[in-house]
């Protein structure tokens, strides 16, 4: 079991947008959580285009709003500061990687480095995943 347990994008989002069991039951109580501060932007642009494109209502984009910001309360944060912007822009293992997946993979190795604790990711974005793979990270949730 790692330390922390770094929720990037795509897994909250399909949690929140999806309800994937898997996803959900991986964010436990008892779990360390981290994320980046890149999350809160990209979380709440995808529940105001879901809003948009009527895909969800007011009053359920309104509770899935509350979710987050509580699952936020829960979490490390870890800020894009000049040292995970620097680490994003270089090379990953398993290229290309797109600019916000290189952020959050930036963000998790960092704290892992910087705090001596095994980081975790939970995504379902498999460049992310095969990339934290190969950065050494576990990955959940585990294969269908």
């Amino acid at each position: 079991m790692s330390a922390f347990l770094y929720l990037e994008s795509s897994a909250i989002l399909r949690g929140l947008l999806e309800a994937d069991k898997a996803v959900l039951a991986a964010i436990t109580p008892a779990s360390k959580l981290l994320t980046s501060a890149l999350t809160a932007v990209e979380v709440e642009r995808a529940l105001l285009r879901a809003f948009l494109d009527k895909r969800i209502g007011a009053e359920d984009r309104r509770a899935k709003r509350q979710w987050f910001r509580e699952l936020l309360g829960a979490c490390e944060i870890v800020e894009l500061g000049a040292s995970v912007l620097e680490r994003g822009a270089q090379p990953f293992p398993l290229e290309p990687v797109r600019t916000l997946d290189a952020l959050h993979l930036a963000s998790a190795v960092l704290f892992e480095q910087a705090m001596g604790v095994a980081v975790g990711v939970l995504s379902v974005d498999e460049r992310v995943r095969r990339n934290a793979t190969e950065l050494g990270l576990a990955v959940l949730p585990g294969s269908n």
